[in-house]
C-alpha cells in the first residue's frame, strides 16, 4: 500500500511513475468493492494518501461527473488490484500487503 501511494515520488511496479488506478477486494469477499450498489464492475479508485502508522488510506473515485473521496482502514483489505491505464498492455496485477 504504502508503495502505490508514494507512486509520484518514488514509482512502483504497477504504474512505472504514474498516479495508480486500483479496484479494491475488502475481506471477506471475492468481489471487487462497488460503491454504487448493485450489479456490474467494481469501483475504480485513485490512491490519493496512505498513513502506515493507522493504516488510513484515502482514495478517490469518480461518480457521474463528481469526484468522491472516500477514507478506509486497509485493514478491511484483503487485496488490491492494479488496473492498466493505457487500454491495455499487460493484465491487472494483484497486490496484498
Amino acid at each position: 500500500m504504502n508503495q502505490l501511494a508514494n507512486a509520484r515520488m518514488n514509482g512502483n511496479f504497477c504504474t512505472m511513475g504514474q498516479q495508480q488506478v486500483v479496484q479494491l477486494v475488502p475481506k471477506g469477499s471475492s468481489e471487487t468493492l462497488r460503491v454504487t450498489g448493485g450489479g456490474g464492475p467494481g469501483t475504480d479508485f485513485t490512491l490519493v494518501s496512505f498513513d502506515p502508522e493507522t493504516c488510513c488510506a484515502v482514495f478517490s473515485f469518480r461518480s457521474g461527473s463528481e469526484t468522491r473521496t472516500m477514507v478506509i482502514d486497509c485493514r478491511c483489505l484483503c487485496g488490491i488490484i492494479c488496473i492498466p491505464q493505457n487500454g491495455g498492455g499487460s493484465a491487472p496485477t494483484s497486490v496484498l500487503d
